[in-house]
């Protein structure tokens, strides 16, 4: 969320993360109507319901995919057009 000393509020979202110092967020219409340049306080709000799900995933990949597709032996190599016919 990002604050203004004026006591507007306005939630938005990561949209890319490009490196270590470069992020990009998104906000709705109203915020871009209202920021002129200024600077913000920004506050970040994490959900621990993603990574968990994710854990999840990971765990229960071996006995319900196999233990390949996680952690391939061996990988082959196929051109595009081989896959695609």
């Amino acid at each position: 969320m990002i604050f203004f000393s004026i006591g507007d509020e306005f939630e938005g979202v990561v949209h890319l993360i490009k490196d270590l110092k470069t992020l990009y967020l998104k906000f709705s219409k109203e915020f871009h109507q209202n920021y002129c340049g200024q600077l913000v306080n920004l506050r970040f709000q994490v959900s621990r319901a993603g990574h968990k799900r994710t854990h999840h995933a990971v765990n229960l990949a071996p006995t319900r995919l196999g233990e390949d597709t996680l952690f391939p032996k061996r990988v082959t190599i196929c051109s595009c057009l081989e896959i695609f016919h």
